[in-house]
């Protein structure tokens, strides 16, 4: 692809969640397609609402329009537009994410030094459910006292991830699992997906036959057409 003409990259403070949820969702209504969307409200850096880091790319012409639309709808939402610095630290700063999940890895292994356990959920929506199952998941994480260190969106309104902690034990390691299982089946019945951006794999299998109903069925014997014997990955995916 050849390089844009122009990029543009804002950062938006909104009061809450679900007034940053409506001016996404209006965005995307609209036909918008920034180039990058990533929404949250992580406790441990944004003290208040929610960050909304959003850029444009492409044509010039095409950029600027855009960029005037978006920037009036998170005004009338009640954005608050942040100063270019922190959008900047935020593109610096991006794959931080990565040395995170590698951190997550190794606390499986050795303990979080923190004394938390955590996990994360990453369900796909449609977009008119996000702001509901969040309510019920709040709802469900308060009475089990599981933390909700952040909740937000990637890439579109449709793609809602949480990330999840609890004092680690082994009664609590027990409840977070549970817990995060309840919440997958919750997003299934609101007519959602359990996983938008990781594999099912051994962890989510149980889940594959609300998840697909009958064409779970045509999976396995497509599986079994090309693996007789069962010799690749078994036992993923519920195959």
């Amino acid at each position: 692809f050849p390089a844009p003409e122009i990029f543009s990259l804002q950062a938006f403070r909104f009061p809450a969640f679900e007034i940053g949820f409506r001016a996404i969702k209006e965005i995307f209504a609209k036909g918008l397609k920034p180039a990058l969307m990533d929404f949250g409200d992580d406790s441990a850096k944004v003290h208040k609402g929610a960050v909304l880091y959003l850029a444009l790319a492409g044509m010039r012409e095409v950029v600027e329009a855009e960029e005037r639309l978006t920037l009036a709808i998170c005004d009338r939402e009640g954005g608050e537009i942040l100063p270019r610095d922190e959008a900047d630290r935020f593109w610096r700063e991006r794959h931080v994410i990565a040395h995170r999940f590698m951190q997550n890895r190794l606390q499986r292994r050795k303990g979080s030094s923190d004394e938390l356990r955590r996990d994360w959920i990453h369900v796909a929506l449609p977009a008119s459910q996000v702001l509901a199952f969040r309510k019920l998941a709040m709802e469900l994480l308060e009475k089990q006292g599981i933390d909700l260190q952040e909740s937000g969106l990637w890439t579109q309104p449709e793609l809602f991830s949480m990330r999840l902690a609890i004092v680690d034990s082994e009664r609590n390691r027990l409840v977070l699992e549970s817990t995060v299982e309840e919440l997958l089946r919750l997003v299934q019945k609101m007519g959602g997906s359990m996983e938008y951006c990781h594999g099912v794999g051994l962890k989510l299998a149980p889940l594959m036959v609300e998840e697909h109903g009958h064409g779970l069925e045509i999976m396995r014997l497509i599986k079994k057409g090309l693996d007789p014997n069962c010799i690749m990955n078994p036992g993923k995916m519920g195959l």
